[in-house]
């Protein structure tokens, strides 16, 4: 298994990962099982270099994003100068607990 079906496999269990200082962080609705935490020890080296691997890669690509809110909860405020993933990361810090419908690049 690659890394990037390693981080999908995450999501889909709904957990979200990102580098931070270069740490892992992540990002989790409810309390992490043995079983992830085991999953994510034993991945955390790969994953980790990858997004920062990303990270660099879109150092130099800033864009501006609009964003919607599902079941029409929101939307609308642009984020501007970042990557999609710090763009997905704030949205998510600002609007925890409501899901994101889309994220629409402006530039």
């Amino acid at each position: 298994m690659n890394v990037v079906q390693v981080i999908e496999q995450l999501a889909d269990a709904g957990l979200r990962v990102r580098a931070d200082d270069g740490l892992l962080k992540v990002r989790h609705p409810k309390p992490l099982t043995d079983i992830q935490l085991q999953y994510l020890k034993l991945h955390k080296t790969e994953i980790l270099e990858y997004l920062l691997h990303l990270e660099a890669a879109n150092q130099s690509k800033r864009y501006t994003y609009r964003f919607t809110l599902k079941n029409n909860a929101g939307g609308g405020t642009y984020i501007t100068d970042c990557t999609l993933d710090e763009a997905e990361n704030e949205l998510i810090d600002m609007f925890i607990g409501r899901e994101l419908e889309s994220i629409v690049l402006l530039n």
